[in-house]
């Protein structure tokens, strides 16, 4: 096909005749470029076996060229019989970033032509072909209940359409495919046009503290505004740790650690309170908020398990997430460097900062 000037292409439909069925049925190759000799242009499908030609068969083809070739190149003597063949082109490829949307809910705008309120799109891995079964299914980091399965807004156009609401969980680079709305969108096949791609990222944000010290009196249990920067707590917070896929996160102070709920916008002491003490065994065997820390630093959650590295107490101490018991995983509470190849509960250790977990056998 000789397009008479280069042409941005999506995809690639094509009909094999119904009168001749003695053809090749595999193999195919279907290549773009500006080169009328077909060997010297990129292919952009390849390989596709089908048990006839006389269905529609529809292929991607993410390319740009004057020129497009459907060929068999490894066939000999052999009869390639298609009766029509129909190229959809495209609009230039988007790659749309949404700065700090992961979690929150944003818009996808999509130029077209002829569109209707029949079109759907899906959000999926950049990896997957569209037109494939797996198009079908949106990816499983967008949230069910705003990803855009259903028509797009009421407000757009014949020649843009958007769907709002949409959220996703993790950051990433996402391919869009679209159906547009000839059918009925139900099968994956018919999301086979390369509409776009969108990248979602994060953003810099205060998560807790104002940058005032706690005043006195402040309660170790705050219920937070949905700004959660906006609360007087934090001190010098040296520690941090994230469990439960990014939901909770832990910190350090001089003399407690805090857990916060991102979702429910919570944040609460867990070990320790805002007094400090040098008792390294105080509240071993009991709930966290009974024991004294003194300048806890580094944090690591591994398994069920929140380990705290108590540098002023001259321990590291575990904390049960479920139970919310603290007891003492290394160290006597002498400041030293004794105890190798020893009782871990026997060694001497120098103000510990750091902790790092490799296996969670060492979690028991």
């Amino acid at each position: 096909m000789d397009f008479g000037y280069s042409l941005p292409v999506a995809v690639v439909r094509y009909f094999g005749r119904k009168d001749n069925l003695d053809h090749i049925t595999e193999g195919l190759q279907v290549r773009i470029g500006d080169s009328s000799s077909w060997k010297q242009n990129t292919v952009c499908a390849q390989s596709f076996v089908q048990d006839t030609l006389t269905r529609v068969t529809v292929v991607n083809c993410v390319g740009t060229g004057r020129y497009l070739f459907i060929v068999a190149p490894n066939a000999q003597n052999a009869w390639l019989a298609i009766c029509e063949v129909e190229v959809l082109p495209r609009g230039p490829i988007s790659v749309t970033e949404w700065v700090g949307t992961v979690g929150r809910d944003f818009s996808l705008t999509i130029p077209g032509m002829a569109l209707s309120s029949g079109d759907r799109v899906r959000l999926v891995n950049p990896d997957l072909e569209c037109g494939t079964e797996q198009a079908l299914h949106m990816h499983h980091d967008v949230v069910p209940r705003t990803s855009p399965n259903g028509p797009p807004d009421s407000g757009s156009t014949s020649k843009l359409e958007s769907w709002s609401n949409i959220r996703v969980l993790k950051l990433g680079f996402y391919k869009v495919c679209w159906c547009s709305g000839t059918s009925d969108c139900a099968m994956g096949l018919d999301f086979n046009y390369v509409a776009g791609f969108v990248v979602v990222t994060g953003e810099l944000r205060t998560l807790v503290g104002n940058g005032d010290n706690p005043p006195s009196g402040t309660s170790d249990n705050l219920a937070l505004p949905t700004d959660m920067g906006s609360s007087k707590i934090g001190n010098k917070a040296a520690g941090m740790a994230v469990a439960d896929e990014g939901a909770t996160v832990f910190f350090s102070e001089p003399h407690r650690v805090c857990q916060v709920f991102l979702l429910g916008a919570v944040v609460q002491t867990v070990v320790g309170s805002l007094v400090g003490r040098l008792c390294p065994s105080c509240g071993d065997g009991s709930l966290g908020t009974s024991a004294y820390l003194m300048n806890p630093r580094g944090l690591v959650v591994c398994e069920g398990k929140l380990l705290i590295a108590d540098s002023g107490n001259n321990r590291i101490r575990s904390y049960d997430r479920v139970s919310g018991i603290i007891t003492t995983m290394v160290g006597n509470g002498a400041r030293g460097y004794t105890g190798d190849g020893g009782n871990p509960l026997s060694a001497s250790l120098d103000e510990p900062s750091g902790l790092l977990v490799i296996g969670s056998e060492v979690c028991g």
